[in-house]
């Protein structure tokens, strides 16, 4: 199992996601309008932290394998 095997979603309650995934240059968000974002690993985890702490109780985590 390796980072680039999986895309990681942040989804809200009304649907719109946010999606992060690592490639050979670090981690990309992509955004719901499609806005693609390169990002550090500690970027990353302020991202997807919070609602993993259940401080942002309208998103969900969901992992996919690509």
């Amino acid at each position: 199992m390796r980072n680039k095997d999986y895309v990681i979603l942040l989804q809200t309650g009304s649907g719109r996601a946010w999606r992060y995934a690592k490639d050979q240059e670090g981690w990309v968000q992509t955004t719901p309008a499609g806005k693609v974002r390169r990002m550090t690993a500690e970027q990353f985890l302020s991202h997807l932290l919070p609602p993993l702490a259940k401080d942002q109780p309208n998103l969900t985590v969901r992992v996919e394998h690509k």
